[in-house]
């Protein structure tokens, strides 16, 4: 998942009990975002790419796995 929708995930629960509509949201949070300077995205980078760390590992698994089970009917 990409830096931007982790911080718009977050500006959804922070802003949620104002009622905005979806696209207005969406608008919102990336008119903050924009507004964000390297430090303060940051966190959200760094959570980035630790999910699609993760998410490489897991497909690997699931390759090896799924690859297993073709071998195995073949």
């Amino acid at each position: 998942m990409s830096a931007f929708f982790l911080f718009l995930n977050d500006f959804r629960k922070k802003n949620q009990p104002r009622g905005f509509s979806n696209v207005e949201m969406v608008q919102k949070g990336a008119a903050v975002w924009r507004t964000l300077n390297a430090r303060e995205k940051q966190s959200y980078e760094g959570r980035s790419g630790r999910l699609r760390e993760r998410y490489i590992r897991d497909m690997k698994k699931y390759r090896v796995k799924s690859t297993d089970k073709i071998s195995v009917h073949r």
